[in-house]
């Protein structure tokens, strides 16, 4: 059930393009799996997503952009192993490659996600995200799930357990299908974890001998708050404090 309104402008004069090319899309639910014909691929075909080649699909930064806006406002979109709630947001596209992203707030992973800042495509073979993107409340075990753990070694569903509030800002390589490429990222991380708890979290794990009888394979914590740094693929994780 849903709602479009396009307004495209094939004249000559560029102010009167910039001033009237939009789309807008309002629905109350949009299953693009329904409308895409999509069928979950077997579980035996998991194994194969790590070999996915992110560059070797449809690049949208191949077309050439025209000043427009974009305003959606869905209240429930299903696609894959999405399933985002109230998502409202505002785009702009400029003719030098440049997706601006004015507004984007959803529901998802049982908190809210809010994000702004803009992709800069001038160069279609080195796409690159410039966010600032605040989280509140936020499962970590779907978020994690959902978003295919970011290829993380550590950071991922099996090991940290917690609702997540923080800010993620940095200038990130991003593939043609929008898969971050970390080695040449800068991604800075304010994070704060409460009522978390650590699963067989090798680091701790390495500790166990100072810790006599104790169960180290999980520990939780009311707590846990730090500063995260990834610059050229490594991550600098500082010293912490974990209110346990």
């Amino acid at each position: 059930s849903f709602q479009m309104d396009l307004n495209y402008y094939i004249g000559e004069d560029e102010e009167v393009r910039k001033r009237d090319n939009h789309l807008g899309l309002h629905a109350w639910n949009l299953d693009l799996d329904e409308l895409m014909n999509y069928n979950e691929p077997p579980a035996s075909a998991a194994t194969e997503v790590a070999k996915v080649d992110h560059e070797d699909v449809w690049n949208i930064y191949d077309l050439p952009f025209t000043p427009m806006t974009f305003d959606i406002d869905v209240k429930s979109l299903k696609y894959h192993r999405y399933d985002l709630k109230n998502l409202v947001t505002k785009l702009r596209t400029e003719r030098d490659h440049y997706i601006r992203i004015d507004t984007f707030d959803v529901y998802a992973a049982g908190g809210n996600i809010a994000m702004s800042g803009f992709f800069d495509g001038r160069n279609r073979d080195k796409i690159f995200l410039d966010p600032v993107i605040n989280l509140k409340g936020v499962d970590l075990d779907k978020l994690l799930f959902k978003f295919e753990n970011f290829g993380q070694d550590y950071l991922v569903s099996e090991n940290l357990h917690g609702q997540l509030t923080g800010t993620i800002t940095g200038h990130i390589h991003v593939h043609p299908d929008l898969v971050p490429k970390i080695d040449d990222s800068e991604i800075h991380i304010d994070l704060e974890v409460m009522e978390g708890k650590l699963d067989n979290y090798e680091p701790v794990m390495a500790l166990a001998e100072y810790f006599g009888d104790k169960n180290l394979a999980s520990v939780r914590f009311d707590s846990l708050y730090n500063h995260l740094d990834m610059k050229d693929g490594v991550l600098n994780v500082p010293a912490m404090t974990i209110n346990t």
